[in-house]
């Protein structure tokens, strides 16, 4: 006995039927040529590819004139400068219970020339095109240090946001909570960079150098730093494989150590007084909060001079002296700051990518559906240059 559909069931399955058969004829004819839409698809039609051409060319325009003409403006804000932005740590630090950090002018001078630096060469990095390394900031204005830090932040609005940014990032609110610091520096500078304008922070973190004193008996006593053995500026760190290849000019020492994670190896030196060395390492087996690659230096008849020189994260790139960090989250803010869009640039950039991959197939799937004589050359043509222009609009 056959079995019987009741006619609500019945009418909904032909409705489903429907609506699957007019999506699929939809989807032909602006997907695929075919004899009833006279071999042109909707989606490659000029009128369509002149909308196409339109939308990228007004949706660019916007990317880039929207933070500029439309910025973020809120009451409980405040501009991005180095005395907010030193005020704003120094409360996070309070509220933790920890003591402010002084501002060191000679810190303040080195961030506020590696971030004139970065402006004026367009990058957003602890290491400059060249090669600079942040600690190079540091010694080229004369500040000596035991430990220090920098953080990095670009394409925030306020000084607010900055700070929310850090303290939100586990590894850059490492920095600003760090007991062995004591001092701070910060620096900013303003231009375009990636298509708007935008504030470059570097806030740089220290623990001076100590201060060796003569012995007491002498009449004036003199304070003096005491002399390294190590080339600060000639420090290299490779991360290969899995091990860090460390190279450092040390030329009166008679043997160089790396130590990493309580494993030892011994450095080399060649005839410029260099030393080189491979320190292998796990990055799956270090700590939760890093591990310390130390220096030491031996001379006989000397103490052995023992030099941090960078913590080496787990799961992660090698972090040259301790954590530096950049403020990778960038925002771009509309209509006020109602809308902000996080790493706005790169969403931008998938779009266009996106949209250049699907334009491309259509063209193929065209070109290949048809045979030469039936082609609607003008649509191929058109086609192609609507496809140049979003890939235009990517790279600009």
């Amino acid at each position: 006995m056959p079995r019987k559909i009741s006619p609500k069931k019945s009418a909904m399955h032909n409705t489903v039927h429907r609506g699957f058969k007019r999506g699929y004829k939809m989807a032909k004819d602006h997907l695929i040529p075919h004899a009833g839409n006279d071999y042109r698809p909707q989606a490659l039609r000029h009128r369509v590819l002149f909308g196409y051409s339109v939308v990228l060319i007004l949706f660019k325009v916007l990317i880039i004139l929207g933070p500029i003409t439309l910025p973020s403006s809120s009451l409980y804000s405040s501009s991005i400068t180095a005395k907010n932005i030193i005020e704003l740590t120094n409360q996070e630090r309070e509220n933790l219970g920890l003591s402010n950090l002084k501002v060191n002018q000679l810190l303040s001078a080195a961030a506020q020339d590696k971030a004139m630096d970065m402006l004026a060469h367009g990058y957003f990095a602890h290491t400059s095109p060249d090669g600079t390394t942040p600690w190079v900031w540091m010694q080229q204005v004369g500040y000596r240090y035991t430990y220090a830090g920098e953080n990095l932040a670009v394409h925030f609005h306020s000084a607010e946001d900055v700070d929310a940014g850090w303290m939100a990032s586990p590894s850059h609110r490492a920095n600003i909570v760090n007991q062995v610091y004591t001092e701070i520096g910060v620096g900013t500078a303003t231009g375009k960079y990636e298509g708007v304008t935008s504030t470059f922070v570097v806030q740089m973190f220290g623990q001076p150098a100590g201060i060796l004193a003569s012995a007491p008996v002498e009449t004036n006593p003199k304070t003096t730093t005491a002399p390294s053995l190590f080339d600060d500026s000639s420090l290299v760190i490779k991360e290969e494989n899995t091990a860090l290849k460390v190279a450092v000019k040390a030329p009166k020492a008679e043997a160089v150590r790396a130590q990493l994670a309580g494993v030892e190896s011994d450095l080399s030196q060649n005839s410029d007084g260099q030393w080189t060395g491979s320190v292998p390492y796990d990055a799956k087996t270090l700590s939760n909060n890093g591990e310390q690659l130390t220096l030491t230096a031996l001379v006989r008849g000397l103490l052995p001079e023992t030099k941090p020189v960078a913590l080496v994260a787990p799961a992660s790139k090698t972090q040259q002296l301790y954590i530096f960090n950049e403020g990778t989250d960038r925002f771009a803010s509309f209509f006020g700051g109602l809308l902000k869009v996080q790493n706005l640039n790169d969403k931008v950039r998938a779009f266009y990518l996106a949209f250049s991959v699907f334009l491309a197939a259509g063209i193929l799937v065209y070109l290949f559906a048809l045979k030469f004589h039936i082609r609607h050359h003008s649509l191929v043509s058109h086609s192609i240059a609507v496809v140049v222009l979003a890939v235009f609009l990517l790279i600009v």
